[in-house]
């Protein structure tokens, strides 16, 4: 506990300078300030692409969005000069940038854009970079498999070429994801390998990250006095360097080992801290680090309604992303129209000599008759440039309505798509569905980019709830009332995880409506919802069911049993016990309800249950399959007509 002592002095101090590091960053930075100057005064794009480059490895740990900002001009510099090494560099830093504000999908799309490039080059060096930075994308999308093959290809390359640095990033990359993969032993010794290559090479700035990453592996080994010694050496490197996204990571660590030594206090201090500093650098990973340690220390120690709130809080911030609105149309218009009518002006001057030259060479008898011819042209030149102008302005004015249309359609469809993350970030993974009930599959399909049916999945002690909700309303209406009951489940579990199914309906349906009072909306959409709800004790066998107008089908060889259904206000209760070959499956009427055929008529429930039992000696993946097929083919050129949901599980 000596260490934590030490360690609380240091982090006070910290926190009284934190404010003005964060707040102050910008100015007190020499090194990006003077490149900003030099940035300002430069206008050759060469001298821009090497200025904006350096700026932001300055400036992408402390100032992340502005370094996305700075990455956005230096790839569109690149693009221009058609210098391949140039472009390379530029969609290499704007990936890792990406990667600081948690977008990995962007971040792996202008990773394998360079590292395609540096393949065209033969640049074996550059290629091994594109490997290592893929590696760390996929990583933080927990795609171990993928990161690995990646950091061995890594590794060839840069051995190929005795890149020292290079192989020191990959042993410590190979560290993290051996620590994820809970292969201890194997993660400490390339860590200490890549530490070791570190500091013969002198490379200070990366060595904090090495310091944090054996931490973590030597608490998860429970050599819990080694780890903190390795985070404070961390925490070292990182105040020395002003690396406050390092900071808050090491805080965020320092609290967990606080809190498994039961030291709660100290664990409150660092992990507010950490969230302290990750709200002020907008950072998603560290913001998703704190709130769930929060969650983890609250939960420990009694604290419910604190646990809960931070833990819908590291939900929300577990899949963000960045949201772009960027728009260069009609740069030129104005110039155009100079353009235009200073050539028209040019035309009537012409003309105008043209009739003078005439005038000069013609005997005065023709005098009145080119007057009149002249004032004729000059006439229909008026009427024709005051249409042409009016058409311009037309036009002007369409093409401005429609830029403002596309924004506000841009705009809208971001929301819905960002609100999209934010369910499926809420929603249980299929992977993660699997852990639970091994034997089971998820068919999933919105009629529009967001859910009205939701379903949810929780394991209590020897029991397993499986939930399927049938919600009338779709989209964007219908994902809010889809997170409430999320919530509302997570609750009533939270409560009373012994609670019966017939008052968990209840529950939901009265916690929804007091919501849509406080909110001032419709509480009539409660009974919008229809329920099939499953609770199976997994040594017994025994299961007990529950639906409101949702399907409930047992199914084996020998045939398709269908539980009685009740409605909203009465609600059947069916309890029997599950054979060895017993398939079940919980869904909503959207799959049944599909319009397709030759004729666009729907497929029907009889249809889904033929197709059930037909497939009840396939295994899960196959069933799955088949129905998906059989579903894109009923369907062909028909539009979707509902939210296709369907979960299937054997015991």
């Amino acid at each position: 506990m000596k260490g934590f002592k030490y360690i609380f002095a240091f982090v006070f101090i910290l926190l009284l300078q934190s404010g003005s590091l964060a707040a102050q960053k910008k100015e007190i930075d020499p090194v990006a300030d003077s490149l900003r100057l030099l940035l300002k005064k430069a206008t050759i794009d060469s001298v821009r692409i090497k200025l904006l480059h350096k700026l932001i490895l300055q400036i992408r740990y402390s100032d992340t969005e502005q370094a996305y900002m700075d990455g956005k001009e230096l790839l569109d510099l690149a693009l221009k000069s058609k210098n391949k090494n140039k472009l390379s560099g530029a969609y290499t830093d704007v990936s890792n940038v990406c990667r600081q504000l948690g977008d990995y999908d962007k971040a792996i799309s202008y990773g394998y854009n360079a590292l395609a490039i540096n393949e065209e080059l033969k640049d074996s060096t550059s290629i091994a970079g594109s490997y290592l930075n893929l590696s760390t994308f996929f990583k933080a999308k927990h795609d171990f498999p993928k990161a690995l093959d990646l950091l061995k290809q890594a590794l060839v390359a840069f051995q190929h070429v005795k890149n020292k640095r290079g192989i020191a990033y990959v042993y410590n990359n190979l560290g993290t994801i051996y620590e994820e993969e809970e292969k201890d032993s194997l993660a400490l010794f390339y860590l200490k390998k890549s530490l070791l290559l570190k500091s013969e090479l002198k490379d200070i700035q990366t060595m904090g990250t090495v310091y944090m990453n054996i931490g973590i592996v030597q608490q998860d080994m429970h050599q819990l006095d080694s780890s903190e010694n390795s985070y404070l050496k961390a925490m070292k490197i990182c105040r020395k360097l002003n690396n406050l996204e390092g900071l808050g990571t090491v805080f965020i660590n320092l609290g967990e080992l606080a809190r498994i030594r039961k030291n709660y206090k100290a664990s409150r201090v660092f992990l507010d801290s950490a969230l302290m500093l990750s709200q002020r650098l907008h950072n998603v990973d560290i913001l998703e680090g704190s709130y769930n340690s929060l969650y983890l220390l609250n939960k420990e120690t009694g604290n419910s309604e604190e646990a809960l709130f931070d833990f819908e809080q590291h939900l929300l911030f577990k899949d963000s992303t960045l949201n772009e609105s960027s728009s260069k149309q009609v740069a030129g218009m104005g110039a155009r129209y100079e353009s235009d009518k200073k050539d028209k002006v040019l035309q009537l001057l012409a003309k105008q000599d043209e009739i003078n030259e005439i005038e000069d060479r013609k005997q005065r008898a023709f005098i009145t008759g080119l007057v009149v011819l002249i004032a004729g042209v000059v006439l229909l030149a008026m009427l024709l440039y005051n249409r042409f102008r009016l058409r311009e302005r037309v036009n002007a004015k369409l093409s401005l309505v429609n830029i403002q249309i596309n924004e506000q359609k841009k705009e809208i469809t971001d929301s819905i798509r960002y609100a999209r993350r934010i369910q499926e970030s809420i929603l249980l993974r299929p992977d993660k569905i699997q852990e639970i009930l091994p034997q089971s599959f998820l068919l999933y399909r919105p009629k529009q980019i967001v859910s009205g049916d939701f379903y949810w999945v929780h394991k209590v002690d020897k029991e397993v709830i499986v939930v399927v909700v049938d919600n009338v309303l779709h989209g964007v209406p219908g994902a809010f009332i889809s997170l409430v009951g999320i919530n509302l489940l997570n609750r009533a579990i939270l409560e009373n995880p012994a609670r019966d199914l017939v008052d968990m309906v209840n529950f939901i349906n009265d916690g929804i409506i007091q919501t849509l009072k406080q909110m001032g909306g419709d509480d009539s959409y409660s009974k919008k919802l229809n329920y099939a709800i499953c609770r199976i004790n997994r040594d017994t066998r025994v299961m007990e069911c529950i639906s409101t107008d949702n399907s409930v089908y047992l199914i084996n060889e020998s045939g398709v049993r269908e539980l009685k259904r009740g409605d909203g206000s009465n609600p059947i209760l069916h309890k029997l016990k599950l054979e060895t070959n017993d398939s079940v499956f919980l869904f909503t009427d959207g799959y049944a309800d599909q319009l397709g055929g030759k004729e666009g008529k729907k497929f029907m429930m009889r249809n889904l249950e033929q197709l059930l039992f037909k497939g009840a000696g396939l295994p899960l993946p196959e069933q799955k399959a088949k129905l998906e097929s059989t579903l894109d083919l009923w369907k062909e050129k028909h539009e979707q007509v509902d939210d296709v949901l369907l979960i299937g599980f054997r015991v």
